[in-house]
């Protein structure tokens, strides 16, 4: 159990200081090498075919290309090639789309940069890791949105859970990525799935998103 594996980390940002800075943070961990960077989707996805690294890390603005369409290029280019969105960018249409792009990692520039060390480390092991920020953001963007007054309201923390669920994640790694307790996040599910009147978390998140309360692509 305490044998470490290497992780090896690609990272694409059109910004050579902070490509620098995360070089830095990768190295306080053990088991994260950088093994190449770039400022170009070009130059990463050559990069990337190269050297197969496990993780990449990558911006939505770079200097040959930006949004929605990054996010496309990568997955085109590497569909299984585990994946980190590390942006300024927090607005649903692209939370959505990293999240129907199969991207494992959603983290914001202005939240704590060890906080992108923890998501890597999490997608490393194989969990999903959304920033809080970014939960609450699409909360209250969806909140906003018109809704039926026979439609079921979620806390923050049940969208939180919900949006997990979503990406198949177990209540163990919903507790770990949320610093909740098992028993909390039990609790979250059963009254999620009563209030969609769900038989299970599968069709609890089919319901939510046929009735759109997950955030989805515009």
């Amino acid at each position: 159990d305490n044998i470490q594996t290497t992780t090896n980390v690609v990272i694409i940002d059109s910004n050579p200081i902070l490509r620098l800075g995360l070089k830095e943070l990768f190295k306080t961990s053990s088991n994260l090498v950088v093994t190449g960077d770039a400022s170009r989707c070009s130059d990463g996805c050559s990069l990337i075919s190269s050297l197969r690294p496990d993780i990449v890390v990558f911006d939505l603005e770079l200097e040959d290309l930006s949004g929605a369409d990054v996010i496309c290029r990568f997955r085109e280019r590497f569909p299984k090639l585990l994946a980190v969105v590390y942006t300024n960018r927090q607005d649903q249409e692209y939370v959505a789309k990293a999240l129907a792009r199969n991207i494992q990692g959603y983290v914001l520039k202005t939240s704590p940069t060890d906080r992108l060390a923890e998501a890597v480390q999490h997608v490393a092991e194989g969990l999903a890791y959304i920033d809080p920020i970014v939960t609450q953001t699409v909360f209250s963007q969806l909140s906003r949105q018109p809704q039926a007054a026979n439609e079921p309201v979620f806390s923050k923390r049940e969208v939180s859970v919900l949006t997990l669920l979503s990406l198949g994640q177990s209540n163990k790694q919903i507790a770990r990525q949320l610093n909740i307790t098992e028993r909390t996040v039990k609790h979250h599910v059963s009254a999620i799935l009563r209030r969609l009147d769900a038989r299970n978390r599968t069709h609890a998140v089919r319901i939510a998103e046929s009735k759109h309360l997950l955030p989805r692509p515009a």
